[in-house]
């Protein structure tokens, strides 16, 4: 399995490849994700099994406008939460006017394939009128390797997750909302504990990363990959053993 934390920019966009099935984890704020996604993508699979959208945000949902409408996609996963905003019923028209099935998620799913497990949990329970507490969480295994993918998630949402029964142990952890000081708290790293901690940012005005998340993650000794510093930072595994490339 291969897992690529894209280089789009300010924004979001996941590629991840088992055998003969892919799939795209937010596709970030502009056309980037297709020139970048090209580079890992398999030339002759033509296509996308899965586009999951995290949540209705434009740095995590424009660019699948334009990737919607040139790659064949197999199905679309959001959060039904976000179901009414503007991005998503924009996303939901291309959607059937080349349909492609919509599943709008508001309970925890799983899908299996081969031995490879995607977890997918909402965060609907979290009483918050901001859109990124909304986001889905996402946990791909692989064997003993896992990764956990975030989203723009705050303390709050974290805060909920540690509260319940959730596996959140991980050898690779997103930070969530590109390293925002409202988010990735000690006690939501430690319940992780990573080895690898990737941070998907890019130019931007909210003085992300946070020096205050970078010292926190510092401390714990993980190690800390930015995609504005390092060019679509890959990992692999055969569930065993995990190589960053």
């Amino acid at each position: 399995m291969q897992v690529s934390f894209l280089s789009v920019g300010e924004g979001d966009a996941i590629y991840a490849t088992y055998n003969d099935f892919d799939f795209l984890i937010d596709a970030g704020p502009n056309n980037a994700v297709l020139s970048e996604f090209g580079k890992k993508k398999n030339f002759f699979d033509s296509k996308l099994d899965f586009l999951l959208l995290t949540h209705p945000h434009d740095d995590h949902v424009v660019g699948a406008f334009e990737l919607l409408e040139r790659e064949e996609v197999g199905k679309v996963i959001i959060p039904k939460v976000g179901m009414e905003s503007r991005l998503f019923q924009k996303i939901q028209k291309i959607c059937e006017q080349k349909n492609i099935q919509v599943l709008a998620v508001d309970d925890r799913q799983s899908f299996q394939f081969g031995e490879m497990e995607i977890q997918i949990w909402p965060s609907n329970n979290v009483a918050s009128n901001n859109p990124n507490d909304g986001s889905l969480i996402i946990k791909i295994s692989l064997g003993s390797q896992d990764f956990l993918l975030t989203g723009d998630i705050s303390d709050k949402t974290e805060e909920f997750f540690l509260e319940n029964d959730y596996d959140l142990s991980a050898e690779v952890l997103k930070i969530a909302h590109h390293g925002s000081h409202y988010s990735s708290e000690m006690s939501f790293l430690q319940d992780v504990a990573p080895k690898y901690a990737v941070i998907s940012v890019g130019k931007n005005s909210f003085g992300h990363p946070s020096n205050l998340i970078l010292n926190r993650l510092d401390n714990l000794k993980i190690e800390t990959i930015r995609t504005d510093l390092v060019e679509n930072p890959t990992f692999e595994t055969d569930g065993k053993t995990l190589i960053l490339k």
